[in-house]
């Protein structure tokens, strides 16, 4: 009856939370997840690096997961996508990093 309990107190507390579990995000994209609502849907911008070189397979791929791929130079890409396609990506074997993006506004 404990263990019962305890797993349902588990799932509760983290019902309202994104699923942060991947150690290839870093640090501020951690934080930025685990403050996110877990139906929020905005994009996140990201910068994420991989293990070769990304070709047009891999980014259909990454497309196919919902991530909006913008800037690719060799291994680094840049992109955009909600919580649940970022822990997507994490799941690719050639995703090496992913990083939280500083957006900066032009000024002119």
């Amino acid at each position: 009856m404990r263990v019962l309990l305890l797993g349902l107190f588990l799932l509760c507390s983290c019902a309202g939370v994104a699923r942060v579990d991947s150690e290839k995000f870093d640090a501020p994209l951690r934080q930025k997840l685990k403050a996110m609502d877990v139906n929020d849907v905005s994009d996140i911008p990201v910068i994420v690096k991989c293990s070769q070189a990304v070709d047009n397979n891999m980014k259909l791929t990454i497309s196919e997961l919902g991530v909006t791929v913008r800037t690719v130079t060799g291994k680094i890409f840049t992109a955009s996508a909600s919580s649940q396609s970022l822990n997507e990506l994490a799941q690719l074997t050639y995703v090496t990093q992913i990083q939280l993006s500083d957006v900066r506004q032009r000024k002119f």
